[in-house]
């Protein structure tokens, strides 16, 4: 029922926005907005109502009250679950977890290549393997996968028991044993971008 949006003027000397919008009816009402806005690889709306902003072209992760009167800067987030409620943060040596609260609390330190996160789990590869754990460090399953340097392996949870899993060949939805539950067609075009509904049931593929 309510959307976030961020606009950027391209012109000479214009800046970039933040407003959000809620339904009302077939119409769109803004209720808050800021000028105090940086682009971001992602906007997320967090369950208390906050919006995480995540990091993209050199900018750090930005945090806003539900109102967007006030803000601070997140330096060690690099990514965050759909919700917002969870981030991480890449490091040479692994990965940091946390919960977005009005500051970040650390739930667990990992290591290996992080893929993503979701309020429950943690999808990272080590070596040739691809595991699933919860956001805790309990073991939900793992699998075999090409190597790092022949692909990348992009794989994000849908729901609390699937995987969306792209082996840079094919595209296909598969359980935390790696066991093939769908096989998905990848649209053409260039600049594919996936989003996800929260139940894992819905995938929107992005394309130019």
């Amino acid at each position: 029922t309510s959307f976030a949006i961020g606009l950027c003027d391209m012109g000479a000397g214009k800046g970039c926005s933040l407003t959000l919008l809620r339904r009302d009816g077939n119409l769109l009402r803004p209720y808050a907005s800021t000028s105090s806005f940086r682009p971001g690889r992602a906007i997320h709306a967090s369950s208390d109502g906050r919006i995480l902003i995540t990091p993209f072209a050199g900018y750090p992760a930005m945090l806003f009250t539900p109102d967007l009167s006030e803000r601070q800067e997140l330096p060690h987030v690099f990514l965050a679950s759909q919700s917002g409620n969870t981030a991480a943060d890449i490091t040479k040596e692994g990965w940091t977890l946390y919960r977005v609260k009005p500051t970040l609390e650390l739930i667990r330190v990992g290591k290996g290549s992080l893929r993503s996160i979701s309020d429950e789990a943690v999808v990272f590869q080590d070596d040739k393997v691809m595991h699933v754990e919860t956001v805790q460090g309990a073991h939900l399953g793992s699998f075999s996968v090409k190597p790092e340097d022949k692909c990348y392996n992009p794989a994000y949870p849908l729901g609390t028991n699937k995987l969306y899993l792209d082996d840079c060949k094919k595209i296909r939805i598969v359980d935390f044993s790696g066991r093939r539950v769908a096989e998905l067609h990848r649209p053409k075009g260039y600049g594919a971008r996936q989003l996800w509904s929260e139940d894992g049931k819905r995938i929107l593929f992005h394309n130019f």
